[in-house]
């Protein structure tokens, strides 16, 4: 006896490696320093949007940073919080949000997130300091994201209810409008 069941699964489009660019910034900071000691880094707020062959990363890069006061503060150390936005374009050959059919994509009306799946992962993060006594802090800041894209498809699935083997046919797709 043969049956069928319908499985969504998701086809690689392809893995990106991403580095950020323009995050270099200056940071007037609240007390006199005399050395940077760290700057601890993390990538947040992030959000894409989907286009045809590119995607578009938003997010935000947010920094403690930590210093050593001057000798009139009897060495204290202190911290200081700030954050950076950034905005990058990713092109993505073959992205076209929609569902797959045969030798063509149908474009749903709305949502291409519910054919096409991106996960962002952070692969590095560094930096580089030049601290200009008392307040000035020069800060170049090195972020490296690995973007992967994914399209969400069916496949009709033929499943031998005696030993449990399966067989993939040609995805199955549905027009949802």
């Amino acid at each position: 006896m043969k049956t069928s069941t319908t499985l969504k699964t998701l086809r690689v489009i392809g893995d990106f490696k991403v580095q950020l660019g323009n995050l270099n910034t200056s940071v007037i900071l609240n007390n006199p320093a005399q050395e940077i000691l760290e700057v601890r880094m993390q990538v947040g707020n992030l959000s894409w949007e989907i286009f045809r062959n590119k995607i578009m990363l938003q997010g935000t890069v947010f920094l403690n940073i930590i210093y050593k006061g001057t000798d009139n503060n009897n060495g204290i150390v202190f911290h200081q919080s700030e954050s950076i936005d950034f905005m990058e374009h990713v092109d993505v050959p073959g992205l076209a949000p929609g569902l797959k059919l045969p030798n063509k994509v149908v474009l749903p009306a709305q949502n291409p997130e519910e054919t096409i799946d991106v996960q962002i992962y952070v692969s590095e993060l560094d930096y580089a300091s030049i601290l200009t006594p008392p307040f000035d802090l020069e800060l170049n800041l090195l972020v490296r994201l690995l973007l992967k894209v994914s399209r969400i498809e069916q496949l009709e699935v033929f499943i031998n209810g005696v030993n449990g083997v399966f067989r993939f046919c040609s995805p199955v797709t549905r027009n949802q409008g």
